[in-house]
């Protein structure tokens, strides 16, 4: 009995290893995806600079405005120098920069 007990384990610690083994590989093989998907999709935008796409503010900071390309599903940060010429104001309920001049609204979403 002894022996099947000592087996038993000996399996179990097995398939701890190989079970931390394979969610290790998984998270390097999504980290891979993502790297992979943000240097295509920021040489892809790279050439097209001026160009309109659909996207949605998906983050307001005090660096400007974080938006969400839907069609690729890749975020970039719009600095806040980039902005209309006004000065912008970080604002809460709902989270938005305000023009401070103009009143332009820029809310998530």
């Amino acid at each position: 009995a002894l022996e099947g007990t000592h087996h038993r384990e000996r399996i179990q610690e097995h398939m701890v290893e190989v079970c931390e083994h394979i969610s290790q590989t998984e998270q390097d093989s999504m980290w891979a995806e993502r790297e992979a998907i943000e240097r295509f999709a920021s040489l892809f935008f790279r050439s097209q600079v001026g160009s309109e796409f659909p996207g949605y503010i998906s983050g307001v900071s005090r660096a400007g405005l974080f938006v969400t390309f839907g069609e690729v599903n890749f975020s970039g940060l719009i600095p806040m120098d980039r902005l209309m010429g006004d000065f912008f104001e970080e604002r809460e309920a709902p989270i938005r920069l305000v023009g401070k001049f103009s009143g332009v609204n820029f809310v998530l979403g």
